[in-house]
């Protein structure tokens, strides 16, 4: 006999599984034991780790905003990464995991980004001379971001780009460099920690592009969240760049670029993208930088946004037409899903 599934009533797979049972934080504990229960995790979650480890009913553990190692890192910190990696706790997620969990990735970020540009929807790139090279927008501090701007620097990359390093409002993390007040987002202009305004979900400032910024710019470099396990990830960073029809260039995960082809079109030949078969995560940045470097002396920036602009029209397409079906095609996922668990919506 199937189980019964109960989301959290703060669950974000209530818009995609509308008739589900739900239950609130109060009600959890009491829950049937012969329930399938769905039960958000992390940071902020409406619900103590310990009282989602002693229960006696099955548990699927759901977060939407984290992928790959974010998702590593934070089931070991909760204390469940081990019974995952096990299989023995299934998992609800934006991006790969590891091969052995019980997982299933639903790529939230796609709809998230999708919502938050919906009045970017029919933006078109000029193909005109540009102020500044490149667009290189970086928020939280990670190893891999600080040594691929340190490359950039010691290519003297930065000098003609537009970017920013806020490194958390921190000044313990580093020099916090911001974008030129003309082409940062106006609602940041007041704000005294503009980082925790770009990560905060209810606003999330991070997810709408802003076109002054893709207008000035021939590509995007993209330092993604994650890079030193294999499994892919992808966010709000590749997609902005796709929904303005920007091309890109990404240091991220080994898997990243073989699973982005599976979904949309990137640019060979016009961008080397032999950066991404590197193993180790130190020589993909390396190569990275090598490429930019390559792109930005060969000074024929013009002619290169039009030979990609075709691969970046057919991306804009094909990500309205994915975030339009995402609704019904994540509603079939999550039932197939839930099913096999022996779940029943």
């Amino acid at each position: 006999m199937k189980k019964k599934v109960y989301l959290h009533n703060k669950s974000l797979l209530r818009e995609f599984l509308k008739d589900a049972n739900t239950y609130t934080s109060e009600e959890f504990k009491d829950l049937p034991e012969d329930a399938l229960v769905i039960t958000p995790i992390g940071y902020t979650s409406p619900l103590e780790r310990h009282d989602i480890k002693n229960v006696k009913f099955k548990i699927v553990l759901e977060n939407l905003y984290e992928g790959s190692s974010t998702l590593i890192r934070l089931l070991y910190d909760f204390g469940f990464l081990k019974s995952v990696l096990r299989g023995d706790c299934p998992v609800i997620c934006s991006g790969e995991a590891p091969e052995q969990c019980t997982a299933l990735n639903i790529n939230y970020f796609l709809y998230k980004t999708g919502q938050a540009n919906l009045h970017n929807r029919n933006y078109k790139i000029k193909i005109t001379e540009k102020p500044y090279t490149f667009l290189c927008l970086n928020n939280r501090p990670r190893p891999h971001r600080t040594k691929l701007l340190k490359h950039l620097k010691s290519f003297n990359l930065l000098g003609n780009a537009l970017w920013s390093n806020l490194l958390l409002n921190d000044p313990k993390n580093g020099e916090i460099v911001r974008l030129p007040k003309e082409f940062d987002m106006p609602e940041l202009d007041k704000s005294e920690n503009i980082s925790l305004r770009l990560m905060e979900w209810d606003q999330w400032l991070a997810g709408p592009a802003v076109p002054k910024q893709y207008d000035n710019t021939y590509f995007s470099v993209i330092a993604e969240s994650t890079i030193k396990h294999r499994y892919s990830f992808f966010t709000e960073k590749v997609y902005k760049p796709i929904i303005m029809g920007h091309p890109f260039i990404t240091l991220a995960s080994k898997n990243y670029y073989p699973d982005l082809r599976k979904i949309f079109r990137t640019f060979e030949p016009y961008i080397d993208e032999v950066f991404s078969i590197h193993n180790d995560w130190e020589s993909r940045t390396s190569a990275v930088v090598r490429e930019i470097d390559r792109l930005v002396y060969d000074r024929n920036l013009v002619n290169f946004l039009k030979n990609v602009n075709p691969i970046c029209r057919e991306n804009q397409e094909r990500f309205w037409k994915l975030y339009d079906e995402y609704p019904q095609t994540t509603e079939i996922k999550l039932r197939k899903y839930l099913s096999q668990l022996g779940g029943q919506v």
